[in-house]
């Protein structure tokens, strides 16, 4: 009977052992795949690495630069309803209207002073300056003072801004003192607040074109003009204004109510760019 228990035992024993020498086996086996397969896909791994772990120090420094490359993260407008300071919230949000309604208040029938032509200054900034390769401010308040070589001279904001009132407006400068001036100052750094000073916000400016290799061609554009603009602008560009004639639905894009030649929309690339990304808007 002793023996038979014996026997038992190192049956037991013996079983145990086997399936302790294949877990061990099943282990080895683990191990010795993950190394050779972390062997042969190192480069790669570790390149990726490394990328992952600049694109996260690049967000981190700040999402919406130029100097990110990534198309997927833009500029995003901080929205002056929520500035906690009601004073300084006043002052924006008149600021906001004056670039969105800018005839309302300072056109020929402006309720403030009669000084520029009938356009609003988000005819060319849309959406009120914010709008994504529209013109928009997201790199004014960042990089302002700054020397412009079409002067010559260090400008600015409201140097920037009353050149965009005898230009593009084709009026008269605004007071630097003004009310309104300080408004659309207030609002202009407002819209650049996420911005660190001297970067660029991604989606800032127009977005470029490639240069054509032969001049461009005025028959062509007229075609494109007759099929895809006048519905809107009219045949003689004169655009239409609203019912009470305070400010234009579609702006007026030649003659006495629309911008100069010294206006930056007035030159063929600048706005090749804003009708290839922006328009028909709305």
């Amino acid at each position: 009977m002793k023996n038979k228990h014996n026997a038992t035992d190192a049956n037991e024993l013996f079983s145990i052992a086997a399936n302790l020498g294949a877990t061990v086996a099943v282990i080895l086996l683990s191990v010795f795949l993950s190394l050779a397969l972390a062997f042969l896909f190192e480069g790669k791994f570790g390149q990726f690495s490394k990328s992952f772990s600049g694109f996260e120090k690049e967000q981190k420094k700040n999402p919406y630069s130029a100097s990110n490359g990534n198309d997927a993260y833009y500029w995003i407008a901080p929205n002056p309803d929520k500035i906690e300071h009601e004073k300084q919230r006043g002052q924006v949000l008149y600021g906001k209207k004056l670039i969105a309604h800018t005839s309302k208040y300072l056109g020929p029938k402006g309720s403030v002073k009669p000084i520029s032509n009938g356009l609003n200054c988000q005819n060319c900034h849309l959406s009120a300056g914010t709008a994504i390769f529209g013109n928009n401010y997201g790199s004014v308040a960042s990089t302002y003072p700054k020397f412009r070589a079409r002067s010559g001279t260090k400008e600015d904001i409201y140097k920037r801004v009353n050149d965009c009132f005898e230009r593009s407006l084709n009026g008269q400068p605004l007071d630097t003192a003004s009310r309104e001036m300080q408004a659309i100052r207030a609002y202009i750094e407002f819209l650049g607040s996420n911005m660190p000073k001297g970067e660029k916000a991604h989606g800032s400016g127009l977005k470029d074109l490639p240069y054509l290799d032969r001049a461009a061609d005025p028959a062509k554009g007229k075609l494109v003009y007759e099929n895809l603009c006048q519905s809107c602008h009219q045949p003689n560009g004169e655009g239409v204004f609203n019912e009470t004639g305070t400010e234009y639905l579609y702006p007026a894009l030649w003659g006495p109510h629309s911008y100069n030649d010294g206006a930056g929309l007035y030159r063929i690339s600048n706005f090749a760019k804003y009708a290839k990304y922006n328009m028909p808007h709305g």
